[in-house]
């Protein structure tokens, strides 16, 4: 153990004599220099790709600088000429009657559809159809009453002619329904031959009619009624005139030949001055107003007035249909308010005339008060 110490030691000493021989470096000094010498050629290496990269993009600049400058220069002092416009020329023309374009086939839509078979007729329109000969058959058998009756003999001839040709559509129909046997029948306007069948045969009738009914409201419009039914009698004897005078333009449009001029005529006559709607306006009128002759309360009498004041304003404009209607609706709960008004003072009448009022305000486009519950 001695011995390896001390061969230790010599070793030792050997070394340190080696290190500090004259003209030999230590080994440590030797790897700083190596470390030393290889930094100074990275730092150079770095410098040098650096300054590099700084020059390129020096040149870069320089470059888009030059570039900038150029493209404004040229954009407002140097901008290169217009080329001249060449003109062109426009495609020849066609020759007359040749199109610009290829021609395509073209296909001949009505042949197209006189070929294809035309569709059966709905079967509802065939029931119609027959159901509408069948009234326009009924009608031409009671017209035949009536020209026998007034001796109308060549109109008699045309009117079994008609009814026979109606007889054979409803046959054709009735046996195979299809579209030109119902234009056949349409084409014929059977409607307007059955009117005019209707001018000679009911006119006359209507016009007996008439003047007999008018006969009899003059007789019994005295002035004492008018007044008890509250009517203005000068107008109620201006549309009085103008029944009359109704009458006889329709009798001379029939005596003319001329349906059409006789129905307009009549039109005064059927959309509101028929004599019977007149009298029956007239006599409920004046029945409601004898009534309330017997309420002594005069507050009473022209609350009632009030609610019958929609219907004699109809009238006196000469719309006797819509007071004679309006009137029917209220009449028989009018006169038993009344009785009960004239028999009890405390009836409590109130809430159901201003039901009665509130019905006639919409009748006549009037608005009504809110009516109470009846007790």
């Amino acid at each position: 153990m001695i011995e390896r110490i001390l061969e230790s030691l010599t070793c030792m000493r050997n070394a340190c004599t080696l290190r500090m021989r004259p003209g030999f470096a230590a080994p440590g000094t030797v790897a700083m220099i190596a470390l030393l010498a290889v930094g100074a050629v990275g730092l150079a290496t770095t410098s040098r790709a650096i300054e590099a990269v700084v020059a390129t993009d020096a040149k870069t600049e320089a470059a888009t600088a030059v570039t900038v400058v150029s493209l404004a220069a040229l954009s407002e002092e140097e901008k290169p000429p217009t080329p001249p416009s060449v003109p062109v020329e426009p495609a020849a023309a066609p020759p007359d009657g040749a199109s610009a374009e290829p021609a395509t086939p073209k296909h001949d839509d009505a042949a197209v559809d006189e070929d294809r078979p035309e569709p059966p007729p709905d079967p509802q329109e065939c029931r119609d159809v027959r159901r509408q000969v069948r009234d326009q058959f009924r009608e031409l058998n009671r017209f035949e009453k009536m020209l026998r009756k007034l001796k109308l003999d060549a109109d008699l001839q045309t009117l079994v002619a008609l009814r026979a040709k109606i007889k054979g559509f409803d046959n054709a129909i009735a046996k195979e329904c299809t579209r030109e046997r119902l234009q056949e029948f349409y084409d014929e306007q059977v409607g307007e031959q059955v009117n005019e069948f209707r001018c000679k045969a009911e006119l006359p009738q209507q016009f007996a009619q008439i003047e007999r009914e008018l006969k009899r409201l003059e007789r019994s419009a005295t002035a004492k009624k008018l007044a008890a039914a509250r009517l203005d009698p000068e107008r109620f004897k201006a549309n009085l005139e103008e029944v009359k005078q109704a009458i006889a333009a329709a009798k001379s449009g029939v005596a003319a030949g001329s349906c059409e001029d006789a129905n307009d005529a009549m039109q005064t006559i059927y959309e509101g001055k028929h004599p019977g709607e007149i009298n029956g306006v007239v006599q409920r009128l004046s029945e409601i107003g004898n009534q309330l002759k017997r309420v002594k309360d005069a507050a009473v009498r022209d609350e009632f007035a009030a609610v019958l004041q929609p219907i004699i304003d109809a009238a006196n404009e000469g719309d006797f249909r819509e007071a004679n209607q309006a009137i029917n609706e209220v009449f028989n709960e009018l006169q038993q308010l009344l009785y009960k008004v004239i028999s009890s003072r405390r009836f409590q009448y109130s809430p159901r005339l201003e039901r009665l009022e509130g019905l006639l305000g919409e009748k006549f486009g009037k608005e009504a008060p809110e009516a109470e519950p009846v007790q």
